[in-house]
């Protein structure tokens, strides 16, 4: 009887100490998340304080482009079977910029790779006379998340200058908002400069936008291999970013349901936007008629 109580009493202080360290687990974890957000909306409010003056540029480019066509290229590898689109808007984001038969109007860069210096030296040197470029200013976190699968940086200031680009700003903490007068809101972080580049597009408003090399899938057209390894990090995978696509489907039907959205040549976004194909010189929809006689050079 007596070993009974004293085996029951060990059980009760057990359980006890048991409930107290989860207690005192379940605290530590509550202070850390109250941290992080204390921490996260102090710096959403230094990006604030900041976009308000840098931003102020693009105030110029609101409504810019109503009643035009904008092309926005990617660097997937089904910018092989393009057609140039003549009297539209070119912008690239990125490797676009080694699309020989396009002169960019607009070039938008997120970050730089750090084992390619040729690559970073290029794209500072593309279009002196004739692109408009902008570089993105990525946060710190996003930094940290990317260093994991990729050898990327922020691009550093003398890049910025040496390009003559206007810098931009993300939003510090990937919260998935998508902006709407980014004259005095930064971007929305949705990890690619693609998105960065339709946030500024919609922004001026076109009457159509034409989605070239936008794959979501591997390789870009300028290389030979499917996936590019550097040390042991994989780039050139875009395979995930189809789900910031559907997000951007959702944004643009809700805030622009009159700017119409076109996949040409779609691979991972076939069947998101309305798609159209290369075929004989010109461009057919998914039941084959012609999509439109006039849109493309001859």
């Amino acid at each position: 009887q007596v070993w009974k109580t004293y085996d029951n009493d060990y059980k009760i202080r057990c359980l006890i100490k048991s409930e107290q360290k989860k207690f005192i687990e379940e605290l530590k974890e509550s202070q850390m998340k109250l941290h992080r957000r204390i921490d996260d909306v102090f710096v959403n409010m230094q990006v604030l304080s900041q976009v308000q003056n840098m931003h102020k540029s693009f105030l110029q480019y609101k409504r810019a482009f109503e009643g035009k066509d904008v092309v926005l290229y990617g660097a997937g590898p089904s910018v092989k079977d393009y057609i140039f689109i003549d009297n539209a808007i070119q912008i690239g984001v990125n490797g676009a910029i080694n699309l020989e038969s396009v002169k960019l109007d607009y070039l938008f860069v997120h970050d730089h790779m750090i084992a390619n210096k040729q690559m970073n030296e290029k794209l500072d040197n593309y279009g002196v006379d004739f692109c408009k470029k902008f570089y993105a200013i990525l946060p710190h976190r996003q930094i940290r998340r990317i260093k994991e699968r990729i050898l990327v940086d922020r691009i550093p200031q003398y890049h910025i200058y040496n390009a003559g680009a206007t810098p931009f700003l993300l939003e510090d903490v990937f919260g998935n908002k998508w902006a709407v007068d980014i004259d005095n809101e930064p971007f929305g972080d949705f990890g690619g400069a693609v998105f960065s580049a339709l946030q500024f597009i919609l922004y001026a408003h076109p009457k159509r936008i034409f989605l070239v090399g936008q794959d979501c899938n591997k390789g870009y057209f300028y290389k030979s291999k499917a996936i590019e390894m550097t040390e042991g990090c994989i780039a050139g995978d875009n395979s995930g970013k189809t789900w910031g696509y559907k997000k951007f489907k959702e944004f643009a039907q809700q805030m622009y349901p009159d700017v119409e959205i076109i996949s040409i040549n779609p691979v991972g976004l076939k069947g998101l936007f309305k798609d159209i194909y290369s075929k004989d010189g010109q461009y057919v929809t998914g039941s084959g008629e012609i999509f439109e006689r006039k849109l493309c050079l001859k």
